[in-house]
């Protein structure tokens, strides 16, 4: 998830090497942790998209008024 948020969502990266036979003994208390920068990152992404989205509803919307 981590190399996702790096990349600002995209799924072209390449996994890094996993332990496939380490398992998790108690699936309630795992949590995901994630750098800080990369955290930061991703959030000042999702802003951005989220006000381009309204950008362009309110786009559509003025246009359909015209119509």
């Amino acid at each position: 998830m981590e190399k996702s948020i790096e990349i600002n969502g995209s799924n072209e990266y390449k996994l890094p090497h996993m332990k496939k036979d380490a398992s998790i003994a108690n699936l309630s208390s795992f949590s995901v942790e994630c750098d800080a920068t990369s955290y930061e990152s991703a959030l000042m992404h999702l802003n951005n998209r989220l006000t381009e989205e309204v950008h362009f509803e309110a786009m559509v919307n003025s246009q359909e008024q015209v119509i």
